[in-house]
């Protein structure tokens, strides 16, 4: 290997380590030059970092390079990579590309048409993904002139969602007087915290519990500030249910050090919570 090549790779290694804090322009120059001058390496770090790295920025470089390269492999790699992705990811890497790379392929916006078109045929995926990502959603079929199927078209657009899908029960949420139906409606839709948090009138110990039974060990970490900050904490029974989702972080292998790291240093929480938290990022380095 030469020592021009070998340097440009440790270069692009390093620079994973950093948090660009959504400025792409900062690793975007070094990924250009290495997708050029060494494409092999480079697909094959982006498939990696993919499925081990935790930093979404570096995520959306790698697949907005991959989307826009002149290999017909990397484009290949990226349409299946995308598939994958949350809707607001997707946005941003269609924004990437458009911003970044001045342009997005056909085979990139086929990728996305497909994205969008895989989850219309399948109702219950549209309305998740709908329901967390409904500006980015909303935003790909706009952006890329994709026609959104008529239930597509209702749920995002038209505001009028059909009976019995998620997008209209979160509308009978928000109705609900009563925090058991409020509990019933969170647990049996499994509606997600950052969703529901916003629909139901008043946050009662009862709507904490339904939440956070319904919320992974990762979501209950990336929600700690905001759970603290609803009285979560002050309720015995709502602050063992955080404590036990934060056991069972120690040992899941979908659960981010980084994050964990990062929500305990935003949250004020009390000493034994905090102990717990500082456990899952030992446990999981």
């Amino acid at each position: 290997m030469k020592t021009e090549e070998r340097d440009l790779r440790l270069e692009l290694l390093n620079s994973l380590l950093t948090t660009p804090h959504r400025k792409l322009e900062q690793v975007t120059e070094l990924h250009q030059l290495m997708v050029e001058l060494d494409p092999i390496f480079y697909g094959h770090l982006a498939v990696w970092y993919e499925n081990h790295g935790d930093v979404r920025d570096h995520k959306e470089v790698f697949l907005g390079h991959l989307l826009t390269s002149n290999l017909t492999e990397h484009r290949d790699a990226g349409f299946v990579m995308l598939q994958k992705f949350p809707p607001y990811q997707v946005a941003r890497v269609v924004d990437f590309m458009k911003q970044q790379r001045n342009k997005v392929p056909r085979s990139a916006r086929t990728a996305v048409r497909r994205y969008l078109k895989t989850r219309e045929k399948t109702p219950a995926l549209f309305d998740r993904a709908a329901l967390r990502g409904r500006k980015a959603m909303k935003h790909l079929y706009a952006s890329l002139h994709i026609k959104p199927s008529a239930r597509a078209d209702a749920v995002l657009f038209k505001d009028n969602p059909p009976e019995g899908s998620l997008a209209w029960i979160l509308k009978q949420l928000a109705k609900t007087e009563t925090a058991a139906e409020q509990a019933q409606l969170i647990v049996e839709h499994k509606i997600p915290y950052t969703i529901a948090i916003g629909a139901v009138r008043s946050v009662t110990p009862t709507v904490l519990v339904a939440l956070i039974n319904s919320m992974t060990p990762q979501e209950v970490i990336n929600n700690l500030k905001s759970l603290q900050g609803r009285g979560a904490m002050e309720h015995p029974q709502v602050k063992e249910l955080i404590e036990a989702k934060l056991e069972e972080a120690q040992t899941s292998d979908r659960v981010s050090a980084f994050k964990a790291q990062v929500a305990a240093e935003a949250a004020q929480l009390d000493t034994q919570t905090l102990a717990k938290l500082k456990q899952v990022t030992n446990e999981q380095v």
